[in-house]
């Protein structure tokens, strides 16, 4: 399975698996207000060109919480947008710190209760292998 590269840098890694369709982040420790939104539009855009519906969130190695103006924007702003573009499938790799896994609490049940199939996971590679076997047309 070929994975493309669609941005990498200090804060994130962008990437576009298009044999199934998934975009994928992975946030790292030196993610930020700034990098926050960036790499969700440009998932976003990624999504729309490619006519995606599953989203690999790999949250694993974030260290720092974001703010309540940043989850507002993503529920606000940024959900909305990337639902009604199609988007059905979330699978998110949780971070280990406590404080991380309580803010993604809150994305996980919102998400759920608004029609994407969420699941939880540890490990990236487990996570990829259940939005790959997820509708399958």
């Amino acid at each position: 399975m070929t994975k493309k590269v669609i941005e990498s840098n200090d804060h994130y890694d962008l990437f576009y698996h298009p044999e199934d369709k998934i975009v994928h982040h992975v946030f790292k420790e030196k993610l930020d207000s700034q990098s926050f939104p960036e790499v969700l539009n440009r998932g976003t855009e990624v999504l729309e060109q490619n006519r995606a519906t599953k989203w690999l969130a790999d949250n694993l190695q974030q260290k720092n919480v974001l703010t309540d103006e940043d989850n507002n924007w993503a529920t606000t702003v940024w959900f909305p947008r990337t639902k009604a573009l199609g988007w059905k499938y979330w699978a998110i790799v949780v971070p280990e710190s406590m404080p991380n896994r309580a803010d993604l609490v809150r994305y996980v049940e919102y998400y759920y209760e608004q029609g994407i199939v969420t699941r939880v996971f540890s490990d990236e590679t487990v996570a990829l292998h259940w939005l790959q076997s997820v509708d399958k047309a």
